[in-house]
């Protein structure tokens, strides 16, 4: 009786994607309606769990991004702030599979410009997930080492570190000293934990 639930469907499937189980999940995934769910954070969540699976288990990437577009969409119709979601996290999403897809130039465009809406907000938003998200995956995405850090330290700047002494570290750790700038970019990766409050 309580499987029949949505949110213990829900529930379930994100246990079978955690065991790498994503097409039984997705099956899960897919018997959920929109009507079938009280609240609308659930339903992005469900509709994100849904990109990922078809993400990382089917590898049908355009399904993906029609999900995670959709999640991002209905995330952004609101400036309502959310439990667990994060837009920022949405938004990267759609990235990773533009990079998967390898539309390097589709990519580029959405970077550029998600980031000018936030070039004229200013300082409005302390720790920003997509200022966060977006060099993060440049950051992992990069080549060069020194840029990869350079991209890294942007996306922790927007990013609320634990505290002052986390903040002195990053600044020593983005500096050009005579390391191992690798071993340099994991310590400065270490920082970036999972429960963070976002300001946007």
């Amino acid at each position: 009786e309580e499987y029949k639930k949505s949110k213990s469907r829900a529930t379930a499937a994100k246990c079978l994607m955690v065991l790498g189980m994503y097409q039984d999940a997705l099956e899960l995934l897919l018997s959920i309606k929109k009507n079938d769910i009280d609240d609308k954070e659930s339903w992005i969540q469900v509709l994100s769990d849904i990109g990922t699976c078809y993400l990382n288990g089917l590898k049908e990437f355009e399904k993906a991004m029609k999900y995670f577009k959709m999640a991002l969409i209905l995330a952004e119709d609101t400036d309502e702030e959310y439990l667990c979601i994060v837009r920022g996290e949405l938004w990267g999403n759609i990235l990773e599979t533009l990079n998967v897809l390898n539309r390097k130039d589709e990519l580029q465009t959405e970077i550029e410009e998600k980031l000018k809406i936030f070039d004229k907000c200013e300082n409005k938003y302390r720790y920003n997930s997509y200022i966060f998200y977006s060099n993060y995956f440049l950051a992992l995405n990069e080549n060069d080492i020194k840029k990869a850090k350079e991209y890294l330290f942007i996306a922790l700047n927007n990013f609320e570190l634990r505290n002052e002494t986390e903040r002195i570290e990053l600044l020593e750790l983005s500096k050009d000293k005579e390391q191992d700038q690798y071993e340099v970019f994991k310590q400065m990766e270490s920082l970036i934990r999972a429960s963070v409050i976002w300001d946007i």
